[in-house]
């Protein structure tokens, strides 16, 4: 074979498999997803989802919100759907690198679009990964998509944001502070209720400030239902030093609560 012609064979193989390493992954192996395949009347939506989920390594943030609406449309068509995109997006989602920039892009549409589905099924996979992201710091929970996500999800997330603060270690700083950001996002009594409980034995002294400085919110602003109708993110919880004057491009631990 011409050496030129194989070398463009070797290439595009290689960038068919990069296109293609999520969806082959996620029909393989698992008897769960291979079983609910075989329920779906319809092939095609499952198969126009993966190709959907395959497009988030190219697209910018208006092209990815765009494709997680239109995922989220496709589940309405059947219950059985549904089920099978979220047991796609979520061993999608386990398989990837997160700490790999070059997988933000996927990682990242998948882990929202499981938060816009409130899909109760991530939590677990979405509270191992709550500190993950571009490896870039910035003041707005957005940052982090794991951390938005279960936000999104909302009260079903609230036990294992729990799990996260309780068991952490206190080298697990970065993760515990961004489970408590997300409960008090998500606000609520019971939310509240932990948070003065926690308050009484928390030995990590930045944790308890950020307990303190939310509880103040709460306080202050939260509605009836302990709701904060305004936008809780870093920037309440940040010192302003020298190390994090320029908050972009740092990361979590460069930085200390007031």
């Amino acid at each position: 074979m011409n050496k030129k012609i194989l070398k463009y064979a070797l290439f595009g193989g290689f960038i068919l498999l990069t296109l293609t390493t999520c969806k082959n992954e996620s029909t393989d192996t698992s008897s769960e997803r291979i079983s609910l395949q075989t329920k779906l009347q319809n092939q095609d939506d499952l198969e126009e989802i993966r190709k959907l989920i395959e497009r988030f390594r190219t697209s910018d943030y208006k092209e990815s919100e765009a494709i997680q609406e239109e995922i989220v449309r496709l589940t309405f068509k059947s219950p059985e759907l549904r089920e099978a995109v979220i047991i796609e997006l979520t061993h999608c989602f386990s398989v990837q690198n997160r700490r790999n920039p070059d997988e933000y892009r996927l990682w990242t549409g998948v882990a929202l679009t499981l938060g816009k589905l409130r899909a109760e099924e991530a939590i677990e996979i979405l509270a191992n990964c709550i500190d993950c992201n571009n490896g870039l710091f910035s003041f707005h929970l957005e940052t982090f998509p794991s951390a938005y996500a279960l936000f999104e999800i909302g009260k079903p997330a609230i036990p294992k944001l729990i799990e996260v603060i309780k068991t952490e270690p206190v080298k697990g700083r970065p993760n515990r502070l961004l489970a408590v950001l997300v409960l008090f996002r998500i606000g609520g009594k019971d939310v509240k209720g932990f948070f003065k409980r926690q308050l009484k034995d928390e030995k990590d002294k930045q944790i308890a400030r950020a307990i303190k400085l939310g509880l103040d919110k709460m306080r202050t602003e939260s509605d009836p239902n302990g709701k904060i109708p305004s936008r809780l993110d870093f920037s309440q919880f940040i010192r302003n030093d020298s190390r994090c004057s320029q908050m972009i491009g740092r990361r979590v631990a460069d930085c200390r609560i007031l």
